[in-house]
C-alpha cells in the first residue's frame, strides 16, 4: 500500500457548525404534560380538608357547600340563610377572587395586568398553551439585562470570541459541545428579582421548566461576528401539593384558591403551559 501524502489542507476541511444549532436544553423537557403540577381534578373535598386544611379557602362563597359567605347569614327568623350556588357560579366567583388577590402581586410596571390574563386563560382556556407578547417582551428584557458572571448571553458570548476558528473565520463543529459544557455553569434566565414579585412577572412565571437556547445565525468578519439567538422557555401555570403545604403559600388566600379550582374533583380546571420566545442579536469579537 502507497504510503498517504500528508494534505495541509486537511486542516481547513474540518466541518463548520450546521444551523440552527441547539447550543443548550435543559433536562426538563418541552411541552411536559404528566408533571406533578400539571394534574387537575384528582382530590376529593374530604383529602383537600383533611390532607391539606384547606377549609378556609374563599372570604366570598364556601367552595364545597355553596353558600355565599355575607355580612349577614341569618334571615329574620335567625334561621341559616342558605344561599347555595351551582358549581358554575361557585367556580366565577372564586375565579373573580383569584384575580382581585392577584393584585397585591401585579401593581407596578407595564406586566401588571399579566397575571389577571393568566387567571382568565386558566378559567376559560381549557389547558390550551399560553403565549402573549407582553411575556415575551419581558423574557427578552430579562436575558438582555442581566449583567451577572452567570449570564447565560455572557456565557454565549465567551464561547463565541474564544472557539470561533478565526483564522478560517468559522465556528468549527467538534467545538460544538464547548457551548453545552459553558451553559450548565450559568443560572438560566427566570424572573426572580425583587421588584418581579410586585411587577406580576414572578406570580405569573415563578418558575422555569424547560429552556432551549438555539444559535440562529453567525457571520464572521475578520475578528468580529454577529450571531442571532433564539431563546424559547416554558414553565406551567400551575401548583402541586407541595406548593400548597408550603407554609409561604399557605398564608397567602390566593394559593388556596388556586389549588383548589386545579385539584378538586368538582372543579378541575386544567393548568396549562406558559412559553416564552426571545430572539436577541450579540456582536463580539476575538479580544472580548
Amino acid at each position: 500500500m502507497s504510503e498517504q501524502s500528508f494534505d495541509p489542507n486537511a486542516l481547513f476541511k474540518q466541518p463548520a457548525i450546521s444551523l440552527p444549532c441547539r447550543l443548550f436544553e435543559t433536562i426538563n423537557r418541552m411541552d411536559e404534560y404528566s408533571a406533578e403540577d400539571m394534574r387537575y381534578g384528582d382530590v376529593s373535598e374530604s383529602r383537600l380538608k383533611n390532607d391539606f386544611k384547606l377549609r378556609d379557602v374563599s372570604a366570598r362563597v364556601d367552595p364545597y357547600r355553596g353558600e355565599r359567605i355575607t355580612a349577614s347569614r341569618f334571615n329574620l327568623f335567625n334561621q341559616w340563610a342558605s344561599q347555595p350556588l351551582t358549581v358554575k357560579e361557585r367556580s366565577d366567583i372564586l375565579f373573580d377572587e383569584f384575580r382581585e388577590l392577584s393584585r397585591v402581586f401585579s401593581f407596578v410596571g407595564p406586566y401588571r395586568g399579566l397575571i389577571e390574563k393568566l387567571i382568565t386563560h386558566m378559567q376559560t382556556g381549557n389547558g390550551a398553551l399560553f403565549s402573549s407578547h407582553l411575556l415575551d417582551s419581558a423574557y427578552k428584557e430579562q436575558i438582555v439585562n442581566d449583567s451577572s458572571r452567570d449570564s447565560s448571553l455572557l456565557k454565549i458570548k465567551n464561547t463565541l470570541s474564544d472557539f470561533i476558528n478565526w483564522e478560517v473565520g468559522r465556528y468549527d463543529s467538534k467545538n460544538k459541545y464547548k457551548f453545552t459544557e459553558n451553559m450548565y455553569k450559568t443560572i438560566l434566565p427566570k424572573f426572580n428579582k425583587w421588584v418581579d414579585r410586585i411587577n406580576s412577572l414572578t406570580i405569573s412565571v415563578h418558575d422555569v421548566w424547560a429552556t432551549t437556547i438555539t444559535l440562529k445565525s453567525l457571520v464572521i468578519n475578520g475578528d468580529n461576528y454577529s450571531a442571532t439567538i433564539h431563546y424559547r422557555a416554558q414553565d406551567h401555570f400551575g401548583l402541586d401539593s407541595k406548593d400548597v403545604l408550603n407554609p409561604i403559600y399557605r398564608q397567602f388566600r390566593i394559593f388556596r384558591i388556586w389549588f383548589l379550582l386545579q385539584h378538586y374533583d368538582k372543579y378541575s380546571f386544567k393548568p396549562f403551559i406558559t412559553e416564552m420566545n426571545a430572539t436577541i442579536t450579540i456582536t463580539g469579537n476575538r479580544y472580548d
